[in-house]
């Protein structure tokens, strides 16, 4: 089988931003992040802060982010430009977020629904 070069950059900060995400808060990160523009923005963010990231793989085979195939240091910076973008995006679109996300309500002020 002949093998091709493949751009693994988007798959691995899409795979981080993830990763990332998880680490934080629902509301609001994760609840913002959930926009696809809001989205979108970190990951364009992020792809202009890291070195495009190649493989050889097989012409055929399904591309997949595989974070070992991405040196250390890489990964590092990676995880780091997506943390310093999240900050950064909430930080500069705080009114636009408060808009397109309900604030979170505590449990112990909402009604319930118990009684019917």
């Amino acid at each position: 089988m002949s093998k091709t070069i493949a751009n693994l950059t988007l798959p691995l900060v899409s795979l981080e931003i993830e990763n990332v995400l998880d680490t934080y808060h629902y509301h609001p990160y994760r609840q913002a992040f959930a926009i696809p523009e809001l989205r979108e923005q970190l990951i364009a963010y992020v792809l202009n802060c890291v070195p495009a990231c190649y493989a050889m793989i097989e012409e055929h085979s399904n591309l997949e982010a595989d974070p070992t195939l991405v040196p250390r240091p890489l990964r590092d910076r990676l995880r780091l430009m997506v943390r310093e973008g999240i900050e950064r995006l909430v930080e500069e679109n705080a009114d636009w977020v408060s808009h397109h996300i309900p604030p979170e309500i505590s449990s112990g002020s909402a009604p319930s629904s118990w009684f019917g």
